[in-house]
């Protein structure tokens, strides 16, 4: 699948809470957290680019602003609203046939690991092919993920009849485990972590 059939998401509205701060402004070099995102998806060849939830961003050029459907449900609402999007751009404008989703606060995933999910979901034998494919160390990391849009009914299911956590909302679906280190998926909870990624 070539990247022009993938929508990228930067998962950007989270609270921030334990970190104090909101994440997607904080600068890893030269450019925020969300800028360095955006690029990771764009060097793995995602050429349509979101980032979803908080507010829109000026600092941000090569990517549009997505308003969360579901602000304050968490990033299986997110999800939701980036599989309604794909499919809304499918019917309007061209065919997205799966969305790859980054957390802002996993700054570490490469694009060869964004490359891998994507290749984890369009790579498998036809009869049985995958539904999502999530990233994994010493556990899934739903940060980490690509969906195929044909989900969205069945996502957007399980969000209305309550489901936020994302094992469970996957649960019904083919997941494919696509291996990394764990090193690569730390995530950026408070200003310790970011300084030992700084550093």
């Amino acid at each position: 699948m070539s990247g022009s059939g993938v929508l990228g998401a930067v998962l950007a509205g989270g609270a921030s809470t334990r970190f104090g701060s909101d994440k997607a402004a904080v600068m890893i070099g030269q450019r925020t957290m969300l800028q360095h995102q955006l690029a990771t998806l764009a060097t793995a060849g995602v050429v349509e680019r979101v980032y979803v939830g908080g507010e829109p961003r000026p600092e941000v050029a090569n990517a549009r602003h997505l308003v969360d459907v579901y602000p304050g449900e968490g990033p299986f609402g997110a999800i939701v609203t980036t599989l309604g999007e794909a499919v809304r751009v499918s019917n309007d404008e061209r065919a997205i046939d799966m969305i790859v989703v980054l957390a802002v606060d996993v700054p570490l995933v490469t694009p060869l690991t964004i490359n891998r999910l994507i290749t984890a979901v369009v790579a498998n034998d036809a009869t049985l092919p995958s539904d999502a494919a999530v990233a994994y160390g010493e556990r899934d990391h739903w940060s980490c993920l690509a969906v195929r849009t044909t989900t969205l009914n069945t996502l957007r299911s399980q969000f209305a009849q309550g489901t936020r956590a994302l094992h469970r909302a996957f649960s019904s679906l083919r997941v494919a485990r696509v291996a990394c280190g764990e090193a690569e998926l730390l995530n950026v909870n408070d200003p310790s972590a970011l300084n030992v990624i700084t550093a």
